[in-house]
């Protein structure tokens, strides 16, 4: 059974006795409340991607986000951008994770100075080199390039 989640309905959910419990808004689609046994309640969004596979990602943890905001980004920035661009949360969080940091970097360019062998790949290297333009750039407070603009390449040995 769903139920409309407001700040009153997040309040009153009760935790399970074990695992989670996830309670649908009867509004919007795939909008919900996951309460677990903790009694950490977040407010999450089921959605599909192109292929039909599912995914769930998770909007924020209540007080922090309270059940208004919660659901205007999934109604306004999360299922517009997934439903008209294939846009896929879940991936690019993912995907931003994984991206190098500027440890990452430093840690390279240590080795690098010490004469040690870095063992990475082409593709492994441009990445690198791309992240290193980028951290460049925004330290500088220069924009994005065009896509049509050359990244300028910097040698990491």
């Amino acid at each position: 059974m769903n139920t409309h989640i407001t700040q009153r309905s997040v309040e009153a959910a009760e935790p399970p006795a074990s695992g989670y419990v996830i309670l649908f808004d009867d509004k919007l689609d795939g909008f919900g409340l996951r309460v677990t046994a903790a009694g950490t309640k977040s407010f999450v969004l089921n959605y599909r991607v192109a292929n039909g596979d599912k995914r769930r990602c998770t909007i924020g943890k209540w007080p922090k986000w309270t059940a208004y905001a919660a659901r205007d980004e999934a109604a306004i920035v999360l299922l517009p951008a997934i439903n008209k661009k294939g846009a896929d949360p879940v991936r690019d969080k993912k995907a931003l994770r994984e991206e190098p940091t500027l440890a990452d970097l430093e840690e390279l360019e240590k080795k690098a100075k010490a004469g040690e062998p870095l063992n990475l790949t082409a593709e492994d290297a441009k990445t690198l080199l791309d992240a290193g333009a980028k951290l460049e750039r925004e330290a500088l407070g220069q924009k994005e390039p065009k896509d049509n603009a050359p990244i300028p390449k910097k040698s990491i040995n």
